[in-house]
């Protein structure tokens, strides 16, 4: 099975990959849409999710959202740490 430098399986990469879309997506909803005006079905029809699926992950519009920002705030703090570290000597 394929891994990258980190350990990471291939099949583990895509998961988190399609993760990140799906969180991306939601984000630009918000952004597009304004909160209080996106629905579940729009969620879903732009990630590309069941509905039925996102219940499996997500409790509601809330909760998704809440782990969008939180995933957009983990990678913004890995960039931030990655340059630091080109940085210092």
């Amino acid at each position: 099975m394929g891994e990258n430098s980190s350990g990471e399986s291939q099949p583990l990469r895509a998961k988190r990959s399609t993760a990140h879309i799906r969180f991306q997506s939601t984000l630009q909803l918000v952004l597009e849409k304004g909160y209080e005006a996106v629905s579940i079905q729009d969620i879903t029809d732009r990630a590309d999710l069941g509905r039925g699926t996102f219940y499996i992950h997500f409790k509601d519009k809330e909760e998704v959202v809440w782990n969008a920002f939180r995933e957009l705030f983990l990678e913004l703090e890995q960039q931030a740490h990655r340059q630091l570290d080109r940085s210092l000597p």
